[in-house]
């Protein structure tokens, strides 16, 4: 065997071990388990003067994984965009986990954003297992709505999450849900 055949031969061993590396690096979620956590700030949204007044902090986001593993299930978070308004509970639903353990939807349609209020959400939500029991990530929040006084209102707004399982190993296959207040 020649230099460039076992260079070559040791080049390839080399891609073999670093790609094995990658995928055993890749967070999988525990397969079962409810996750909670927070929003770790505020929505910031776009268009409003008085942000966040008398709105309860943090704000709270769930979710449980499939028991195989391959879905996120119920993914919901507590949002404050429309400020002033008020929280209203946003429900994602299924979202399906990578091989990386990464979860990603975009522009999840929800009605009923605000009391009072008629009108649409539109959700996004990119997220990452860090490690099986812990998750984070950011969540997109659009809010076209006619309020009760029949102005029509657009608003905005991205906020990061961190959440981690609950103590012990959950066989919920929906996430617990928050109490409002």
């Amino acid at each position: 065997m020649g230099f460039r055949q076992r260079a070559l031969g040791a080049s390839l061993t080399v891609i073999v071990i670093l790609a094995g590396t990658a995928i055993a690096l890749a967070a999988q979620p525990q397969k079962g388990a409810t996750f909670k956590g927070t929003l770790n700030k505020q929505f910031i949204p776009v268009g409003v003067t008085n942000p966040h007044s008398g709105i309860p902090q943090p704000l709270p986001v769930s979710f449980a994984v499939s028991r195989s593993g391959r879905d996120v299930l119920e993914f919901r978070y507590e949002d404050d965009a429309c400020a002033g308004t008020g929280t209203d509970t946003q429900t994602v639903g299924t979202i399906k986990i990578s091989a990386a353990g990464v979860f990603k939807v975009t522009n999840v349609k929800s009605s009923s954003p605000t009391t009072g209020a008629t009108g649409t959400n539109y959700s996004s939500v990119s997220g990452k297992f860090t490690s099986a029991r812990k998750a984070s990530g950011t969540i997109s929040l659009t809010q076209r709505y006619t309020a009760f006084n029949g102005k029509h209102v657009s608003c905005r707004g991205s906020v990061t999450f961190s959440a981690q399982a609950s103590q012990g190993r959950g066989r919920s296959r929906r996430a617990t849900s928050f109490a409002r207040s």
